[in-house]
């Protein structure tokens, strides 16, 4: 009787573990980062902001920008797109690379990330990292958005 509990408890903790595994990028993202518009600070204490809109056509994706003074970044996430999530730490990471010739030494790398900042806020990423031929070029907003 004892091995039956002990297994059904250790059956049960791994669901309750991989109940996350089984969201997708853009149910991960919306754990995290609701839609909605979101006014922050960078780490310089200057204002930003964060939009996270629904884009439903041709399929699920959810459209993120991040906009300061300077710069405004997009970056959208593709449903069944490949993701890193951590729950417990409301960390999302999502890249995605577009060759811009055939030699595959220029690309444009587009990222999304996201990580717990406080009780109640979150750092949010979202960058446009441009490499032709080993040069390096990051067009990014950060931004410290309440939740």
């Amino acid at each position: 009787m004892k091995n039956i509990l002990i297994i059904s408890s250790f059956i049960c903790s791994l669901s309750a573990f991989g109940a996350d595994a089984n969201l997708g990028s853009v149910d991960s993202l919306l754990s995290v980062l609701p839609l909605g518009s979101y006014q922050g600070t960078n780490d310089s204490g200057e204002g930003c902001n964060v939009t996270v809109s629904e884009v439903n056509y041709p399929s699920k994706s959810v459209l993120v920008i991040a906009s300061n003074a300077q710069n405004r970044v997009f970056k959208n996430v593709m449903d069944g797109s490949e993701f890193v999530f951590r729950a417990y730490k409301k960390e999302f990471i999502q890249s995605d690379r577009y060759y811009v010739d055939s030699t595959r030494t220029s690309y444009v790398d587009r990222v999304l990330r996201t990580v717990n900042a406080d009780e109640g806020k979150l750092y949010v990423v979202v960058a446009n990292e441009v490499t032709i031929s080993r040069d390096l070029t990051i067009e990014a907003v950060e931004c410290v958005v309440s939740l």
